[in-house]
């Protein structure tokens, strides 16, 4: 249940910037409306990271409740680079940009430091997250001790 919340989050998000990105190309709203790809790029980010976060949780690479946090920054970190500079290469091969345009570069890393900016808040939320998951983790074991104990007391 856990992993099935965390997959339909990012799942929901992809397909939102999946269609807000049909509805961009086919009414021109990249050329119109100079930022509109900045929430775009943020949104794919959060998305992106919260799937690498899955993948990784069901291959058991995030298996211990309570120490994930610097395992899962780097999933984050290195899933959403490899994903924003793929995008932008798709960009060039597809000709939605070129290298001779005036300021390419410049966006080039504005909309990969925005893809970014969406995982580190897709790593927050899973930080907080996981970290309820985990307190009531420790809860449940004190419980547990403290009833053990108690039984054998008696």
């Amino acid at each position: 249940m856990v992993n099935k919340k965390v997959l339909l989050i990012s799942l929901l998000t992809i397909l939102i910037v999946i269609i807000f990105h049909f509805f961009a190309l086919k009414n021109d709203w990249y050329w119109r409306v100079r930022w509109i790809d900045i929430p775009a790029h943020i949104i794919g980010g959060f998305g992106v990271a919260l799937l690498a976060v899955w993948v990784a949780l069901k291959f058991k690479h995030i298996n211990n409740i309570c120490n994930y946090k610097l395992k899962s920054f780097f999933i984050i970190l290195i899933s959403v680079l490899s994903v924003g500079i793929f995008w932008e290469i798709f960009e060039l091969l597809f000709r939605f940009t070129h290298f001779g345009h005036a300021n390419y570069w410049k966006e080039f890393i504005i909309d990969v430091a925005n893809g970014l900016i969406g995982g580190v808040i897709a790593y927050f939320y899973f930080i907080k997250y996981k970290k309820t998951k985990c307190d009531l983790s420790i809860k449940d074991k004190k419980k547990h001790f403290c009833e053990n104990l108690l039984v054998k007391d008696n």
